[in-house]
């Protein structure tokens, strides 16, 4: 993401979904995101709900929340929450490992980084702690296929003691959790990698924001899940998202249907993995999703 900092100046960058998407900025603050395809002006609204929206961690969760910040930093603006779609990495020293978390933590050690959350460290506390740069912002996940579901499930009755800093939370699936400001409100339905048939209908109304690990079954996969392709056609206006498949994810979006895979958050060939955060503004008048550039570009206003 870019350094500068000019109180007036454009930035550009392609998204995966092959649209030049053009930033501008207005007295130091985010102010106006066009899309070029379309020419679609879409302006901030000072008063939105604001959601920073992670793909798949596997215990990248500093590399995730430093990417957040940075955001924070170029837009001046500040995330009300950030929804994440599983695979945050949840292991303890009791977890028995899947053979694939066990072979990338052998090539890299960040793939057991939940440890730096669950319990105290310095990159806990520089985003969660008395002073952290994060410590007003709520951090929610769901579970994923390589997360340990045990120990989530074990402290089911106390969500906020799973990990040492109580802003991060695990929302189980058939849960809701609902978010104010102001006059706004959004409720976000989890349906994790693991649920059962009656989670569905527990989320199946009432809530603007889906998280999700798989993806739904359709023509862009047939390898999806129908339950969710369902679940979603009874919640047209929703905001859909999910993981699971990294890179795939994020061909498998409809954003017609306000449907959005992510990437894996991780770091290729030096830089961000492209389409693995997103930015969502909800308002009164409108709602936007975003995903947010890895590299930005500074153009002439």
């Amino acid at each position: 993401m870019g350094e500068e900092n000019d109180h007036n100046s454009t930035y550009s960058f392609t998204d995966a979904l092959d649209r030049n998407i053009s930033l501008r900025k207005k007295n130091g603050s985010l102010s106006e995101v066009i899309i070029s395809l379309f020419r679609d002006s879409y302006f901030i609204q000072p008063d939105a709900m604001r959601f920073a929206i992670l793909g798949d961690l596997h215990g990248h969760i500093t590399l995730a929340l430093n990417q957040i910040h940075k955001w924070e930093q170029f837009s001046n603006l500040k995330f009300d929450a950030i929804l994440q779609v599983g695979d945050i990495g949840a292991f303890n020293e009791h977890t028995v490992l899947d053979k694939v978390t066990l072979e990338m933590s052998e090539k890299d050690p960040d793939e057991l980084g939940f440890k730096n959350y669950l319990n105290q460290s310095k990159e806990g506390d520089f985003f969660f702690g008395e002073n952290g740069v994060l410590k007003n912002t709520p951090f929610y996940f769901i579970n994923g296929n390589h997360d340990d579901l045990k120990l989530l499930e074990s402290k089911n009755n106390d969500l906020n003691k799973i990990c040492y800093y109580s802003q991060i939370e695990y929302i189980p699936s058939g849960k809701k959790i609902t978010l104010e400001k102001k006059d706004l409100k959004s409720t976000i339905g989890s349906l994790g990698y693991t649920y059962a048939n009656r989670d569905l209908k527990l989320i199946s109304n009432d809530i603007n924001i889906l998280l999700s690990h798989v993806p739904p079954k359709s023509h862009l996969n047939e390898y999806g899940d129908q339950n969710i392709t369902e679940l979603k056609t009874i919640l047209p206006d929703a905001f859909h998202f999910f993981g699971h498949s990294h890179d795939q994810a994020v061909s498998q979006s409809v954003p017609y249907k306000n449907q959005y895979g992510l990437n894996e958050v991780n770091i290729k060939k030096g830089e961000l993995k492209q389409s693995s955060i997103g930015f969502l503004e909800i308002s009164q008048t409108n709602s936007q999703f975003l995903y947010l550039p890895s590299k930005l570009i500074p153009k002439k206003s």
